[in-house]
């Protein structure tokens, strides 16, 4: 949606223009973050400082400083996948009600997902203060910070018992 919106608004209006075009920074879903990773590549920057960045078309790229994760659906909702017909699946944990992805009542989508606003308030930030936060073999024991290899070891243990 925020794509759309970007591509909506970059539209021409007059042949001169002043601004660059504007461009949606891409989702990963929480399991993909293996993916995001592995699309970062050093870049060399103006102050000839290296930084991990994301690169985009036309040889453009973009340094992240965060990720800043958005939870999807409502909170009595949980996601899985089907291990019979190996597709995601919505389980409600109240009433124990199941929804497979592709046959939600339409009635139910909003009861489902969240809203922005419902998102936005339970979202989480994970700002990278250290910039080793994000290397691939970094490793410090510092409590106060998140490292990556801590995040994909979270990440794969939640994964492994859901």
């Amino acid at each position: 949606m925020c794509d759309k919106y970007a591509r909506s608004l970059n539209k021409p209006y007059k042949k001169e223009r002043s601004c660059g075009p504007l461009r949606s920074k891409p989702f990963f879903r929480l399991q993909d973050m293996n993916s995001f990773f592995s699309e970062m590549r050093h870049y060399v920057l103006k102050d000839n400082s290296q930084r991990f960045g994301f690169s985009l078309d036309d040889n453009k790229f973009f340094v992240p400083g965060s990720i800043l994760m958005l939870c999807e659906l409502n909170q009595s909702y949980v996601s899985a996948k089907s291990r019979s017909r190996n597709q995601v699946y919505y389980f409600n944990t109240k009433n124990k009600e199941s929804y497979y992805k592709d046959n939600i009542p339409s009635k139910k989508t909003s009861e489902i997902f969240a809203s922005f606003r419902q998102s936005y308030a339970r979202r989480a930030l994970w700002k990278w203060t250290n910039l080793r936060q994000v290397e691939e073999h970094a490793h410090e024991d510092n409590p106060k910070i998140l490292f990556r290899s801590h995040f994909i070891k979270f990440i794969a243990d939640k994964l492994a018992h859901a």
